[in-house]
């Protein structure tokens, strides 16, 4: 067959949505996920309090801390410090996790990087869910949702450099206008390619982000709406001031 892929049906081959599950193997093996960092979104006021919380959960998933990175957003000077092994790029932009899109393809060199947040809380099988994507194709995006509303997901290195001028211009954006931007799938829009990022255990079939109770999970006096994503295995604490996100 030369270089033609082989085609089967990932499972229920009987069924009526048996086509829909068409797979194709390339003949060369995919390349390995040792270029994916964990690219974690903090602030100036909080990095010192979330980190460890967050750095623990990480090691646990086995990620070691030259695959961490961490942009400290809305700081006094731009500097790069090491700290405890893992890498903080410290900046003067101040756009929420868009400063984290903005500065890691000027200060780091990657294939892919996960944007997540320095209040995201993981589980076992996290890092199995983000890097067992599928590597025989180049993509700009792979968002942690179907439908790309919220920033968390895989992100490509040319990708972030090819919006890096619009992304300087979220600098000082307003909470309620970043969450807008966020659930109107704003960078989903400007990708050329993209793919939702999978279940690994369920054979790679998405599954929506879920809504569920407002908690106060920092104890801060402030609740937060708790955001399920059941494909990766983490849960996101979103403090959206006078807007709702799950209305939008």
């Amino acid at each position: 067959m030369g270089d033609m892929p082989v085609g089967h049906f990932c499972d229920e081959p009987e069924s009526l949505q048996a086509a829909q599950r068409l797979c194709l193997l390339p003949v060369h093996a995919p390349r390995p996920a040792d270029d994916v960092i964990y690219l974690v979104a903090s602030c100036q006021r909080f990095y010192e309090h979330t980190m460890p919380t967050l750095l623990e959960q990480l090691y646990a998933e086995g990620i070691p801390p030259e695959r961490i990175k961490v942009v400290v957003n809305g700081s006094d000077r731009s500097e790069d410090r090491t700290i405890d092994g893992v890498e903080h790029a410290f900046s003067t932009h101040d756009g929420w996790e868009y400063s984290a899109l903005y500065e890691a393809p000027l200060r780091w060199k990657f294939g892919y990087a996960f944007l997540m947040h320095d209040t995201n809380v993981i589980f076992p099988g996290f890092r199995r869910s983000i890097e067992s994507f599928n590597r025989h194709f180049a993509w700009d995006h792979l968002p942690a949702s179907p439908l790309a509303r919220c920033l968390l997901g895989l992100y490509s290195h040319g990708f972030l450099s090819r919006l890096n001028s619009w992304l300087k211009t979220t600098h000082k954006i307003s909470k309620r206008d970043g969450i807008i931007a966020e659930a109107s799938a704003e960078l989903l829009l400007r990708a050329r390619s993209a793919l939702v990022l999978g279940d690994a255990e369920a054979n790679g079939h998405f599954k929506q982000a879920e809504w569920r109770e407002l908690v106060d999970q920092f104890n801060t006096g402030t609740p937060r709406v708790r955001r399920v994503f059941p494909a990766i295995k983490l849960h996101k604490f979103i403090h959206a001031g006078p807007t709702k996100p799950e209305a939008l």
